[in-house]
């Protein structure tokens, strides 16, 4: 059945997002119609339960007509939600094709489930170490023990989303050390976190000007090829 409510949740996070490149440079993405078509098929059809009955699709569409930027605006895999392990044969096959030079970020940890765990992220880059992937939530959202033990040092960024207010802040510092401060993006997590409270966490944990730059950035300029 279709949800107008979980279709437009996708369309107001995706328009909610900025094009990077010009002439559209910081000009708020405004979804096609094929592309709303598209937002509402794979987001809005649900079963009686509530849950996405598409964790997978095709697009096919001549060049020019904004598929590149859809793809980018729908490429967060949120396996919880999509109910598939990131480390099964699917996903490689798709991290596979994406190549290195096409980031991509995964949710990353939740206790309550067994689709995202550090461990299963950590075999995902064992199967595709050519892979450019970014683990949100700091390696594992409630499961950053398993994130020391099986992410921390490894070929994989981490962003800062939801995480100041679960961990420690002088835990996330230590992570971020050992970690590596060049791997580390400063995300909010919004709407789960506004932007202004995501900015003042990091500024709290009193790093260093030239890590906070990188950070909050740096790092996401170099990665994505763009310049804010």
């Amino acid at each position: 059945m279709f949800s107008s409510e979980h279709a437009l949740y996708a369309t107001n996070f995706i328009q909610a997002l900025k094009h990077v490149k010009s002439p559209f440079n910081g000009v708020p993405f405004q979804l096609l119609p094929w592309q709303q078509e598209f937002v509402n098929h794979v987001y809005g059809n649900v079963d009686e339960r509530g849950i996405r009955t598409t964790n997978y699709c095709y697009l096919e569409i001549p060049k020019k007509n904004g598929k590149t930027e859809l793809g980018a605006a729908v490429a967060l895999f949120h396996p919880d939600f999509q109910q598939i392990r990131i480390d099964q044969q699917e996903v490689v096959n798709i991290c596979r094709a994406a190549g290195p030079d096409f980031p991509i970020l995964f949710h990353v940890g939740d206790k309550r489930f067994d689709f995202s765990s550090p461990c299963r992220m950590a075999h995902l880059l064992e199967l595709v170490p050519e892979m450019t992937a970014i683990a949100a939530h700091m390696g594992g959202y409630s499961e950053w023990e398993d994130a020391w033990k099986y992410l921390v040092g490894k070929n994989v960024y981490f962003d800062t989303s939801s995480t100041f207010s679960f961990l420690d802040p002088q835990e996330v510092k230590r992570i971020i050390a050992a970690h590596g401060v060049d791997r580390i993006l400063w995300a909010s997590d919004y709407p789960a976190a506004t932007q202004k409270q995501a900015i003042t966490d990091l500024m709290q944990l009193d790093l260093t000007p030239e890590d906070q730059e990188k950070i909050f950035h740096r790092n996401a300029e170099k990665l994505f090829g763009i310049t804010m």
